[in-house]
């Protein structure tokens, strides 16, 4: 059997990535919700502005974040040891080019229902909005996955985990 190479990983990582970018963004929109509806009811305008400011900041550095971790924690699982900087470059890519993507794709599901941008009649941002959300953190994963394998290795055989267990930078764990 041959032995295995880091792009043979690369979509399960990019996969994993994906989980990661969707847990990441709505971890941080989650909480930035919860202090949005914990402003005062008569200061939503300083404090509204205030927690949006850091929704639009925070909920695309969750969702690299996350793909970043997903892509390396199931590389780090396989025995990849892969480029965590261009994990992070190529998943900020992916994000921004998943925002248009998603745009484009929510534009053209409503011109092909006959719902042109100057008709009366549109899908309703409820349905645009997650298709965006979905587009960019499938586009964060992905990039995150080419990033990471940028240069990747295998790790030896002496650098490898032995049996069940559970590594990061600072905490490992064996069972």
């Amino acid at each position: 059997m041959a032995e295995p190479k880091p792009s043979d990983f690369f979509l399960e990582e990019a996969l994993t990535g994906n989980i990661g970018a969707a847990a990441g963004g709505g971890v941080v929109a989650l909480v930035t919700w919860l202090a949005y509806m914990s402003c005062p009811m008569n200061d939503y305008g300083a404090c509204g502005r205030s927690v949006l400011f850091q929704g639009v900041l925070g909920v695309p550095v969750g969702i690299v974040a996350g793909a970043t971790i997903g892509v390396e924690t199931d590389g780090s699982i396989h025995g990849v040891s892969g480029n965590l900087v261009g994990a992070i470059g190529l998943g900020t890519m992916g994000a921004i080019a998943g925002v248009f993507a998603g745009a484009i794709v929510g534009a053209t599901i409503n011109a092909l229902l006959g719902n042109w941008p100057f008709s009366t009649v549109r899908l309703p941002p409820e349905f645009v909005f997650p298709t965006i959300g979905l587009s960019v953190c499938i586009g964060a994963g992905f990039g995150a996955g080419f990033g990471y394998n940028i240069g990747a290795k295998m790790k030896s055989e002496k650098s490898k985990p032995v049996g069940l267990s559970w590594h990061l930078p600072l905490v490992a764990l064996r069972f």
